[in-house]
């Protein structure tokens, strides 16, 4: 079932919690957001650090470029379409990681 946004917002914050990052940073860093653009910056933050902890789970850590690296850009705006990019720096070596080649962004 989909989740709500207050729902998102709870499980980023407690798995900021749990890993021992700042949730007055990440606070900070939202702040100026609202609407559908806070939800799209929640989401993003949620999947990465899904990502992170399901690889630091299954062991796939080594030199910590996979967790590390992994970002997302600021939510853009091109007339009425939102997005948001979640993925790997291209000069970034977890960039190369699976396949040798540069891993493409996904956009959300």
């Amino acid at each position: 079932m989909p989740k709500n946004t207050k729902q998102l917002e709870d499980d980023v914050l407690a798995f900021l919690d749990d890993i021992g990052a700042s949730q007055d940073e990440f606070k900070r860093a939202t702040s100026g957001y609202q609407g559908i653009e806070y939800f799209l910056i929640l989401s993003a933050t949620n999947f990465i650090l899904k990502v992170q902890d399901n690889l630091n789970k299954q062991g796939k850590v080594d030199t910590g470029n996979l967790i590390n690296e992994l970002e997302q850009t600021a939510v853009t705006t091109n007339g009425n379409n939102l997005s948001i990019t979640i993925g790997y720096p291209a000069q970034s070596d977890a960039a190369n990681i699976v396949t040798g080649k540069q891993i493409g962004r996904a956009h959300v």
